[in-house]
């Protein structure tokens, strides 16, 4: 039991490690690309509908305060995002494996409906991902409790890939 939280948690280390270590390479273009695209989300979208500041009002100060701001937030959501992904997709492939083989060894009874082709893997894990990106962008659109909802759609996806991975081949997929 303890040897799989500390594998969840080394897991989890590992995937930090891995994105801090892709920020710390890949720094000035992911930066620049984020302020681009906070750019064109405060200039850019409202001039397609005819606005634009004036360069020497008090508002262009206030603009441009609001692009350094939104390309940080952008690089805050965006290293969550990934962190959050690459860990899925580290405990899916290493977590899930001992966790069967530690209910088999307590059911054995079991053991012989347990034969699920990889494709069938591969098809829940690319769903559960999926889920995990474009609800979290459908999350991160709501305003004052996008991140609760966020938390709570990450909370309920990790359960939802324990107990299907914790049922597999035991239950039926109607469960």
């Amino acid at each position: 039991m303890w040897r799989h939280a500390l594998v969840s948690l080394g897991a989890w280390l590992l995937a930090l490690l891995a994105m801090l270590s892709i920020y710390l390479l890949a720094w000035t273009p992911l930066s620049n690309g984020m302020q681009r695209l906070a750019r064109f989300m405060i200039l850019g979208l409202p001039g397609y509908f005819g606005w634009s500041p004036d360069p020497q009002g008090w508002l262009a100060h206030w603009i441009q305060g609001a692009e350094a701001l939104l390309g940080y937030g952008l690089m805050g959501a965006a290293f969550l995002l990934g962190l959050m992904l690459l860990a899925r997709l580290m405990l899916e492939l290493v977590l899930m494996g001992a966790v069967q083989r530690h209910v088999l060894r307590r059911y054995p009874a079991l053991s012989d409906r347990v034969q699920r082709p990889w494709r069938v893997d591969l098809r829940d894990l690319v769903g559960n991902v999926s889920t995990l990106v474009i609800g979290s962008l459908i999350c991160l659109c709501i305003p004052v409790v996008g991140g609760l909802l966020m938390i709570a759609l990450n909370a309920y996806l990790n359960v939802r890939g324990l107990v299907n991975d914790a049922f597999d081949g035991v239950a039926s997929e109607a469960l």
